[in-house]
């Protein structure tokens, strides 16, 4: 089993119980400030605080709407006879899934609704513009959630500009936006990196390395998450500072400072904390478990939350394991 896929999965599946809850007092008073993980949905959880309620009827061990990105990218890598991350492919997969009559159930972000009306209008012949480039012009952190799939994919092993580019167009697929490129080329870098078997330290020092080459803002926010001050802070202190929400100037420097915390910690420490920051936690999960999943390795995700996901997701396990 591929590490970077079950952390990230796993990592998504923990916070499934506090997504998009604001308010870090309540979800501590509700955990005791410890296990936060694996949380049954409830809506009385959100009452009189700030939050937004979208996961009824999910269980523990249920992935969330960027989960299912994921998977819907994974399912098109799959079934590809090369195992390329195939664009086309690729929005016909996300169509079938959360498009009209699709197979998924459940609320749709801003990023996915404004996608799928984009190609519906492309379609009609009222957007000029390739398939390809039907995503949102929305810098949100759903633009990282194809990014583990890509990686799995022969894609994987393109060098320099050519990988790059693969990124770009994996992430113009559904969040067509500068900020969305940029970070996302960072976080690409840091998974590939992580990915080969380096270090923590070397898997930052390549984010660091990106963000430099690209500059303007995703160098801000990224040195901003990584000085001696930031790293000081705890997880939610940091997330407070920065912001809870969707949107990448609060959920990229909250990602790449979670990763950094990991130096003395555990996969299952830093993803806890993660949801202990309450906000958008399922988006920040993603990365943060795919890039912590093969530097901690299968073994340092605790077995319990793979069985949880296992048993909910059993057809998208069987996917990761054939994925070789």
């Amino acid at each position: 089993m591929d590490a970077s896929l079950v952390g990230a999965f796993v990592a998504d599946a923990a916070g499934v119980g506090f997504e998009w809850l604001y308010d870090q007092a309540r979800i501590v008073k509700i955990t005791g400030g410890k296990d936060a993980c694996f949380h049954t949905p409830d809506s009385t959880d959100y009452r009189g605080v700030t939050g937004y309620y979208v996961m009824d009827g999910k269980k523990p061990g249920d992935i969330s709407m960027y989960g299912v990105h994921l998977q819907a990218a994974l399912e098109a890598v799959a079934t590809n006879a090369n195992h390329q991350l195939d664009g086309s492919e690729f929005l016909e997969s996300f169509t079938k899934t959360f498009g009209y009559g699709g197979t998924y159930h459940g609320y749709i972000d801003k990023t996915t609704r404004l996608t799928l009306n984009n190609i519906v209008l492309r379609e009609a012949g009222h957007l000029d513009v390739e398939y390809e480039e039907c995503g949102a012009d929305d810098p949100q952190a759903s633009a990282f959630a194809k990014l583990p799939a890509l990686l799995k994919s022969s894609m994987g092993t393109a060098k320099g500009m050519q990988f790059a580019s693969e990124v770009v167009a994996s992430i113009k697929l559904t969040n067509n936006n500068d900020l969305a490129i940029g970070t996302g080329i960072v976080m690409a870098g840091m998974l590939r990196t992580a990915r080969s078997g380096d270090t923590l330290a070397n898997t930052i020092i390549a984010g660091a390395n990106v963000a430099e080459n690209i500059g303007g803002k995703v160098q801000e926010l990224f040195e901003d998450a990584t000085t001696d001050n930031s790293r000081a802070l705890s997880q939610q202190d940091y997330a407070t500072k920065k912001g809870l929400s969707c949107a990448l100037t609060s959920s990229f420097p909250v990602i790449i400072h979670a990763i950094c915390k990991a130096k003395n910690s555990s996969f299952k420490e830093v993803i806890n904390n993660n949801v202990l920051c309450g906000g958008d936690c399922c988006g920040r999960s993603i990365m943060i478990g795919a890039i912590l999943g093969p530097i901690f390795g299968l073994e340092g995700i605790p077995k319990e939350w793979q069985k949880m996901v296992k048993k909910q997701n059993p057809d998208l396990w069987v996917t990761i394991a054939a994925l070789k």
